[in-house]
């Protein structure tokens, strides 16, 4: 199979042949977005057997205001890798914090 074909086989239903790149580039913010969802906290409790179309919709419909809200409480956040640990000598039970080093030889 050539590489089109595969790219064609696996590219979501969403990414339509029509769209343009700004409208693709839209499109796959929409979904990154609404692919981490994984429940919505309503009036009437906590839903969590979400459509990807009803997350896409949830997406869509929040205002700018809200959706700068979000911005910022993200940007509050901290994601990744803790690069350090606690450690604590057995002997004399001093307490330090070390950076695990994240070199070539790390992985082996």
């Amino acid at each position: 199979m050539k590489r089109k074909d595969i790219q064609e086989e696996i590219k979501p239903h969403y990414f339509k042949k029509t769209m343009s790149d700004s409208q693709q580039g839209y499109m796959f913010q929409v979904l990154f977005h609404a692919c981490a969802i994984d429940k919505i906290e309503t009036p009437n409790g906590l839903d969590e057997n979400i459509s990807m179309k009803d997350r896409m919709y949830f997406i869509e419909q929040i205002p700018i205001q809200e959706m700068d809200k979000i911005k910022d409480k993200l940007d509050e956040m901290e994601f990744g890798w803790k690069l350090e640990s606690k450690v604590e000598c057995v002997h004399c039970k001093y307490k330090y914090t070390q950076e695990i080093p994240i070199q070539k030889s790390f992985f082996g």
